[in-house]
């Protein structure tokens, strides 16, 4: 800091010895400038003289503040260099400055990033842990749902069986008669009774009667045609009576299934 003064110093003073040897030098032209002016006015005419004494007066002023400013100009000049003096001492000592700050900054931001990785990785772990779990839980409910599965095709299975079985069983008792006449649009399942019952007792020869029959009606939609009738015995040997003696109705237009 003492070599920064004394430079300083020594080049305020080599500045302030220059301006006032140059102020000098011009207030001294100046002072000739305003003798020889005179004298010329002196031998001229009044009216010359006062518009000689006006403009030398004007030109005076319009030198002054050229000084003035060429002063002000040059003291701005030596204040911006002064501001600008740096010794190599300064200089290695803000380098320094402008290192440790760097470091500062560096460990400041390294620290962040690694503690904001760290946060990341800790999440990153959890959600890979509940993802693991996710998959078990997944995996266990397809196995459910195969178990489920497999049991509901087995059930399904069964239950076509019964059903079949079941409707074997029903149609043990039933008849199936292809070539009944006298059909009609809304014939009834009383008359359709009545009407298997007479064809049995007349061409087959038996004695079945109405109480020997559960249901009879006939099949589909009414188109001119004698539908198909299907009739359900109440006891299956009455049917086995009826298969017995089909073969009484050959060429009389009427099947027994």
């Amino acid at each position: 800091m003492n070599k920064r003064q004394h430079s300083s110093t020594a080049s305020e003073q080599t500045d302030t010895s220059l301006l006032d040897s140059s102020v000098f030098d011009s207030l001294k032209g100046q002072k000739s400038k305003k003798d020889s002016k005179k004298k010329k006015v002196e031998d001229d005419a009044p009216k010359q003289k006062s518009i000689k004494s006006m403009l030398s007066q004007q030109n005076a002023e319009v030198t002054t503040e050229k000084s003035i400013r060429s002063i002000e100009t040059r003291l701005d000049e030596v204040s911006l260099k002064l501001s600008t003096v740096l010794t190599k001492d300064d200089t290695s000592v803000i380098r320094t400055i402008i290192r440790e700050t760097i470091d500062e900054l560096k460990d400041k931001l390294l620290s962040s990033v690694i503690k904001r990785l760290e946060i990341i990785e800790s999440n990153v772990f959890d959600q890979s842990k509940e993802i693991d779990t996710l998959h078990i839980q997944i995996n266990n409910k397809n196995k459910e749902i195969e178990e489920l599965k497999t049991k509901l095709n087995k059930s399904e299975m069964h239950s076509a069986e019964s059903l079949n079985e079941l409707k074997q069983y029903s149609r043990r008792n039933n008849l199936r008669i292809n070539g009944l006449q006298s059909d009609t649009e809304f014939q009834s399942s009383i008359s359709v009774t009545e009407q298997v019952s007479s064809l049995l007792n007349t061409k087959l020869k038996l004695k079945v009667q109405k109480e020997d029959i559960d249901v009879a009606h006939r099949l589909g939609k009414f188109n001119r045609e004698a539908r198909p009738v299907i009739v359900k015995f109440v006891r299956r040997q009455t049917k086995a009576d009826v298969m017995r003696n089909a073969k009484l109705l050959k060429r009389s237009g009427v099947f027994l299934n």
